[in-house]
């Protein structure tokens, strides 16, 4: 679990960081496809 929760912390930064680059809307995609994976991992696991 701990795992994971890093995992989407990473995530949650990594779109921070390109939300300061000016790339806002690809960003915001990127969180939402990275999160819908994650939930898709810890459910099959």
């Amino acid at each position: 679990m701990d795992i994971d929760f890093l995992k989407e912390g990473n995530n949650a930064n990594r779109s921070a960081v390109e939300n300061q680059n000016g790339g806002l809307e690809q960003s915001t995609l990127k969180f939402i496809k990275n999160t819908v994976e994650l939930v898709v991992n810890v459910n099959l696991m």
